[in-house]
Order: C-alpha cells, then sequence, then structure tokens
C-alpha cells in the first residue's frame, strides 16, 4: 500500500536519527536477483559522487551524519508496480541540519525493491537541492 511506501522513507529517517552510517546503509539492495544494472544507486544531496555499492554509500553516510539530519516530506507521489516488486516514491522534501540554520529543500526519488526475503529495500535514491 501507499502507507507501506511512505513508512520506508520514515523508518530510512528514523536510521539516520541514528547517527550510525551502518544502519542508514543496510536499508539499501546489497544484491539483486535481477537483470537491473547496477543493482544500487545513490546520487547525494551533498557529495558530487554517485555511490553504486553499499560500502561507498556508508562512506557518504559517514559525513552526511555528523550534520544530525532531519527530513520531512513537504509533497511525495507514489507509484507501485503492478505486481508489488516495485515501488517509486519522487516529490520534495526538506532537511534540517545543525551545520546550518536553513531547512534544505530538496527533490527526492526513492526506488524501492523487494529483495529475496520479501523486504523493501532502496535500488536507488536521487536528491538534489532545489534550484534558487
Amino acid at each position: 500500500t501507499k502507507e507501506e511506501i511512505r513508512s520506508i522513507f520514515d523508518k530510512w529517517n528514523d536510521a539516520l536519527s541514528t547517527g550510525d552510517p551502518n544502519i542508514s546503509s543496510s536499508l539499501s539492495l546489497s544484491s539483486l536477483s535481477s537483470s537491473i544494472s547496477p543493482p544500487l544507486l545513490l546520487l547525494p544531496t551533498m557529495s558530487n559522487e554517485p555511490r553504486t555499492n553499499r560500502k561507498s554509500i556508508e562512506r557518504y553516510f559517514v559525513n552526511f551524519l555528523r550534520n544530525k539530519p532531519k527530513g520531512r516530506i513537504i509533497n511525495g507521489h507514489i507509484r507501485i508496480g503492478k505486481d508489488g516488486s516495485w515501488a517509486h516514491d519522487a516529490g520534495i522534501y526538506e532537511f534540517s541540519m545543525i551545520s546550518n540554520s536553513n531547512n534544505n529543500i530538496a527533490r527526492y526519488s526513492f526506488l524501492y525493491l523487494r529483495n529475496d526475503l520479501g523486504e523493501w529495500k532502496i535500488a536507488h535514491h536521487h536528491s538534489s537541492l532545489m534550484p534558487e
């Protein structure tokens, strides 16, 4: 359901608040038994480097989590595949961070896939600050 998909963002946002990059990166798909390639991609807000594996995603979160980010979806649109194996959530979110007094408003897109255990995992995440 759309509520189930939205709860994945909430779980990810809660993982950010732990400050533990391993917990945040564990929500990403670590292996994929399909023909999608690359199986994992993070295009982060605060880095120019695309992250294509769990280790590089974890490295990104080491720095990002120092800012104690807290996210909130402003406007999101969820689509769920007819077979229930994928879901896409895209829209606008904002993050408060201790590194600045302003909230950072960004576009976001998450592609979630079910792993072999039936758990939703992040296969693709793109986030970019809104143009001024």
